[in-house]
């Protein structure tokens, strides 16, 4: 089975600017636990390239247990260097990503890392 066949087709993003409090707003109105962070490209309003992902413990570990600023940007508080798949891959490939790498989601890219 291919990734395509199970994954979400069209998540919410936020750009590395963003405020976290944003980020966790909109963590809140669609019931995730992680917003893929990115670059918007050209303009474009819901695609971008990936820059990382901020998580509901990346917020409260880093910015909320640290005492910061609910304006701070998700750049400060998120995860970089993300391990993706592409939609092509078979499940079982990303499930072998997880567990190697010790995560529970991994964002899915296009080949130009949207």
């Amino acid at each position: 089975m291919k990734i395509s066949e199970i994954m979400s087709k069209n998540p919410r993003t936020v750009s590395p600017d963003t405020p976290v409090s944003e980020a966790a707003q909109l963590m809140k109105e669609e019931d995730v636990g992680l917003v893929p962070v990115v670059e918007r490209v050209g303009g474009a309003e819901t695609r971008g390239r990936l820059v990382g992902v901020v998580t509901d413990r990346d917020i409260a570990i880093r910015a909320v247990a640290e005492g910061r600023a609910p304006d701070a940007p998700v750049s400060e508080f998120m995860s970089g260097g993300v391990k993706t798949c592409s939609p092509d891959d078979s499940v079982e490939s990303a499930m072998e990503l997880m567990g190697r790498e010790q995560v529970r989601r991994v964002p899915i890219v296009d080949e130009r890392g949207s």
